[in-house]
């Protein structure tokens, strides 16, 4: 649809953003192909020429480069969409979320922060404020993050149950708070609706993981691997701490 939207008027630039970061996603997540990161990268560049002062455009030109693993240049260009719009979500949840790819816990901090103040109602951005706090061993800090995850994702569950991010990304939080049985019921409905899906694997493998089941965890690490997913993420993510020491763990991402 971003593609006929260009089609129709090749100067609408939220339509190169927004193809640009379909394009990024698909190669993140499910088709890891020159084509798509060629594209998300085309794409971004153009979205900049047309409209550099669009907040969208330059987060999905940060997307890109991140997708690209120039990380350094991504930073400036989240840092310019933040100027631009320091109320715009996407600038500062996509900013921590680069800051985790590498590893890099303590600066993933304040954007994620930002993001929970920005919108209250995500559950995204707590539960990956909980994790950077995790890496960084601040237990008190990453339990009342995790909470307020978990509380958002309730909320978002009561409104649409069929929320499959909210039900494993809450799962991961749940047992991180210690709540092992609703945290495992959680992850159970979100593989019912999509068993299949590398994010919804991904992060219950993380939840096995955190649960000491390191057999299954390895089980749905194996399938995410397969798929493509970046392991520069599985490497830094501290919900792997557990299965790090494993020749088979090392095996998959090496």
């Amino acid at each position: 649809m971003f593609s006929r939207a260009i089609a129709l008027d090749p100067e609408f630039a939220i339509a190169h953003s927004g193809l640009a970061d379909c394009c990024s996603y698909l190669y993140l997540y499910w088709e890891p192909t020159v084509d798509n990161l060629r594209l998300a990268d085309s794409a971004s560049r153009r979205a900049i020429m047309l409209s550099p002062g669009l907040a969208e455009a330059q987060v999905s030109r940060a997307v890109a480069l991140s997708t690209l693993r120039n990380y350094s240049e991504a930073e400036e260009v989240f840092r310019i969409a933040i100027d631009i719009d320091p109320n715009f979500f996407e600038a500062h949840y996509f900013y921590g979320r680069a800051c985790l790819a590498q590893g890099k816990y303590k600066e993933a901090i304040a954007p994620l922060r930002s993001a929970c103040k920005v919108r209250a109602e995500d559950y995204q951005a707590p539960a990956l404020l909980g994790l950077a706090y995790t890496g960084l061993g601040r237990r008190e800090a990453a339990s009342r993050a995790y909470t307020r995850a978990v509380k958002v994702a309730k909320q978002q569950l009561s409104v649409s149950p069929g929320d499959v991010r909210a039900l494993y990304l809450g799962a991961g939080c749940l047992a991180r708070i210690g709540r092992r049985k609703t945290a495992l019921a959680w992850a159970a409905r979100a593989l019912d609706l999509d068993g299949k899906d590398s994010a919804v694997l991904y992060n219950v493998g993380c939840l096995y993981a955190i649960l000491g089941r390191p057999a299954d965890a390895l089980r749905c690490l194996k399938k995410v691997v397969r798929s493509g997913w970046r392991k520069e993420w599985i490497k830094h993510d501290p919900d792997w701490a557990a299965l790090r020491g494993l020749k088979e763990f090392v095996a998959l991402v090496s």
